[in-house]
């Protein structure tokens, strides 16, 4: 677990910051606010350097504190016999209820929930005290992944940000929103389908981007229970628009966050599986229902 420490980019990292570099550029960000950590700071660094954007440091921005895992290969259990919890050794194995646990914190370091905490008070502060339109973060995945659920209202297990991936958010002066769901999101979910081990719950439908229309569509399909299908036709009544049903196929076609909200789970009223806008198509939306079906 790398936690606070310093590890620089190496080759990969730094393609992958000029190719963030050539994607945000036609932004021409104000200023850019860097975690202190060489893997983020060099990241802004390289941003920064096409348009000469100055950089803050902001010791806040760091990732995790991981404390006495710091260093350490840790490996997740669910046999107490397997437990290797002797910290003189590079490789531990730690209980997975525990490991999972927000409010679990390693000697030294700090729980999910208070980098979750840290992470938003910090961004929410610089949103509201630095003068400038377009704002840039340069920070680390768990701090990412604490901003996108405070969001959008959720909960998630073993999400994972890319390496140089990005979430562009709005602030209207007391909230941010999203313009639109990060596409790695979508991949990253449907990439573990196979495990199924990426799991957000508690979504606030209204913080998403979309109509007024496609939020009362996408809460209906909150509602299709795991291993369980529903018709178009049904779901244009479980939404209350019982009489636009081409209008609520077209709203599940947009749904920003497939397998999240179960769009895979709307049939045609034939029994055929219909379409699917999520990676992958019918033939992911045809896995997905029979792994459902059998209880995978």
């Amino acid at each position: 677990m790398q936690g606070w420490a310093d590890v620089p980019l190496n080759q990969k990292g730094i393609e992958q910051a000029k190719e963030l570099s050539n994607a945000l550029a036609p932004l021409n960000l104000d200023v850019i606010f860097s975690s202190p950590l060489s893997r983020a700071l060099e990241t802004a660094k390289i941003v920064a350097a096409k348009t000469r954007t100055p950089i803050i440091i902001n010791d806040n921005l760091k990732e995790r504190n991981v404390g006495i895992f710091q260093g350490k290969i840790v490996e997740i259990t669910n046999n107490p016999n397997e437990l290797q919890t002797d910290f003189s050794q590079d490789r531990l194995v730690m209980l997975a209820e525990k490991m999972k646990d927000d409010d679990f914190r390693p000697k030294n370091g700090e729980s999910y929930n208070d980098l979750y905490k840290r992470a938003w008070q910090t961004v929410t502060n610089i949103a509201k005290t630095t003068n400038a339109n377009k704002i840039g973060i340069s920070t680390h995945a768990g701090v990412i992944r604490a901003i996108l659920l405070n969001v959008i209202g959720g909960e998630c297990e073993n999400i994972r940000t890319p390496n140089s991936g990005y979430i562009k958010l709005n602030w209207d002066g007391e909230n941010f929103s999203l313009d639109k769901v990060p596409d790695w999101i979508v991949l990253c979910t449907h990439k573990k389908i196979s495990k199924m081990h990426l799991k957000i719950k508690n979504i606030d439908i209204e913080r998403l981007p979309g109509t007024q229309f496609q939020h009362d569509v996408w809460k209906a399909l909150l509602k299709i229970p795991y291993g369980e299908t529903r018709t178009y036709a049904q779901v244009a009544q479980m939404s209350g628009h019982p009489n636009a049903v081409r209008a609520v196929a077209n709203a599940i076609g947009k749904n920003p966050l497939p397998i999240i909200i179960p769009c895979h789970r709307v049939i045609h009223s034939d029994g055929t599986i219909g379409g699917y806008s999520g990676p992958g198509g019918i033939k992911t939306k045809a896995e997905l229902l029979q792994k459902e079906k059998s209880g995978a």
